[in-house]
């Protein structure tokens, strides 16, 4: 098993859109963990793939097919889509899901998942502080 490369990794400025394409590939060789597989197209994915105008089984069946890579699959969403995200667009998706579970929503699941997996007490704020740190990725600093 293999986990999901790191949400803060950026395609085309984009964070996140690399770990959907990579829990694609990943399951579909068989190596994405047991536990990441119901969220395949949902929560974050699906978020992303709403914000780009996208069909998230269109883009997975896209991804296969013509073995792509993360830069090459969001060329794809731009074509479907009839052109990139402008510059504000980026920033503001970026701010938005970097920051998701600190203060919003989502905030009580997440210290749900904090509490456990034993993780009280880290300084954890964000769901994407929360993969990092359970899957070992390097969290960068809070600016």
């Amino acid at each position: 098993m293999a986990y999901p490369t790191s949400p803060y990794i950026t395609t085309g400025g984009l964070v996140y859109f690399a770990r959907m394409i990579s829990k694609i590939q990943l399951f579909a060789t068989g190596e994405l963990p047991p536990e990441y597989h119901a969220n395949r197209g949902v929560r974050g994915d699906g978020v992303l793939c709403d914000y780009l105008d996208v069909d998230y089984a269109q883009l997975e069946q896209t991804v296969l097919d013509r073995e792509l890579d993360a830069e090459q699959a969001l060329a794809w969403c731009y074509e479907q889509r009839g052109g990139p995200l402008s510059q504000p667009r980026i920033k503001v998706w970026n701010d938005f899901i970097s920051k998701r579970g600190w203060n919003d929503d989502r905030a009580p699941s997440l210290l749900e998942e904090i509490r456990a997996s034993g993780f009280e007490g880290r300084g954890i704020q964000t769901v994407f502080e929360y993969m990092a740190h359970d899957e070992g990725h390097e969290i960068p600093e809070r600016a």
